[in-house]
């Protein structure tokens, strides 16, 4: 049964590339999967479709993938069919996320000189198009950026933000990084390689296979093996991503790209402030500034775009006054003790338990704990 159904996943997936656009919400996968149809002739309908598929030969792989010739290479279609089975529920919420931050990763690359559209969709594979996302190795955000190679790039890591979580920041970053690797290695195969697995790996697995070649060198075994999968997963889930819809993945309805603007803060503020000020949750605000480690815009930094929802900006404009910032030349870290009330704090760094209670967005003062951590501007 499980040839049966790929083969009909297979024969859907590759008939799309032969029929009008607006014929092939007729080649649903339901549809297909009711037939009674016996798998030699399953076989023949696959065979027949990859017959019409465009020659791969001399292709470059974004023409590739965007032709669908691609899928001529067995492994591509092994992959397609694990994101249309097992790995459904990961593309569809892939699909979802995309909502919040498509729209500014798409603009940010088309702001880079000689950078493909469709590296809009490498995050699929890289984290799911979340910010949050953490890898074993500590790769962090949308993009998946070392420590290291994130401060290569002009990302900032420390206390108050971490820039390979912010959409467009790292998207930057990730653009100029890809664009470096293709103008080493000369092909988008390779320099997708290198993302994965390091530009040493690959020219160590070049070297020691004599290919240069992406395909001949991920079949002469010497790749990693995530390094080897890497670039069949992302064309596989490319592909599947962008024909959601003829897969029954999801529906007509599109969902709306959140609409953020971008709030100046001329010195830094509290994010519960401007929450309540606002009145847009926490949460939502933490979503559409990612790169926010706690529960402030750098202490360090002036005229920080934080961004909002469309609807709250005005509002923010018209409430501005009251919103109290912060001036300061320096902070402290203090760890509450075991008997230490917030008065005798604020005495022991000179400064009052209002400021205290602001800087740190505490409602009651008589609700420290031990352990506690207070930032105290001085």
């Amino acid at each position: 049964m499980r040839i049966t159904i790929k083969a009909v996943a297979l024969a859907v997936l590759t008939c799309i590339a032969a029929i009008p656009a607006m014929a092939r919400a007729d080649w649903g996968l339901v549809a297909l999967l009711s037939a009674d149809t016996e798998a030699a002739d399953i076989r023949a309908a696959r065979d027949a479709a990859l017959s019409r598929l465009p020659s791969l030969e001399n292709k470059a792989f974004f023409e590739s993938v965007k032709d669908l010739s691609i899928l001529r290479r067995r492994e591509v279609r092994d992959a397609v069919w694990h994101y249309l089975t097992a790995g459904r529920g990961y593309i569809i919420a892939a699909h979802e996320r995309a909502a919040l931050c498509m729209d500014a990763i798409r603009e940010t690359l088309a702001e880079e000189k000689d950078v493909p559209a469709e590296l809009a969709y490498l995050p699929i594979i890289e984290s799911c198009y979340n910010p949050f996302a953490v890898s074993p190795s500590w790769a962090t955000g949308p993009w998946q950026f070392m420590p290291a190679t994130g401060a290569a790039y002009g990302m900032k890591v420390n206390a108050w933000v971490d820039e390979r979580r912010d959409i467009r920041k790292s998207t930057r970053a990730a653009a100029v990084f890809l664009k470096d690797l293709y103008a080493g290695f000369g092909t988008w195969e390779l320099a997708l390689a290198s993302y994965n697995g390091g530009p040493g790996h690959v020219r160590w697995a070049m070297a020691a296979s004599g290919k240069t070649d992406y395909w001949e060198l991920r079949a002469s075994g010497r790749l990693a093996w995530e390094t080897a999968e890497y670039v069949v997963r992302y064309a596989a889930a490319m592909i599947v991503f962008t024909h959601g819809k003829e897969f029954g993945l999801w529906g007509d309805e599109i969902a709306a790209p959140v609409k953020c603007a971008s709030f100046t803060l001329e010195l830094p503020a509290s994010i519960g402030q401007v929450s309540r000020l606002s009145g847009t949750p926490v949460a939502v605000l933490r979503a559409m500034n990612p790169e926010l480690n706690g529960e402030f815009t750098p202490l360090y930094e002036k005229n920080y775009p934080l961004r909002v929802p469309e609807g709250s900006l005005k509002m923010l404009i018209e409430q501005k006054e009251t919103l109290k910032t912060f001036r300061f030349n320096a902070v402290n870290m203090h760890i509450v003790r075991e008997g230490e009330c917030l008065n005798a704090i604020a005495a022991m760094y000179h400064t009052s338990t209002q400021t205290i209670m602001l800087f740190n967005d505490i409602r009651n003062p008589h609700l420290l704990r031990p352990g506690q951590v207070l930032y105290i501007p001085i």
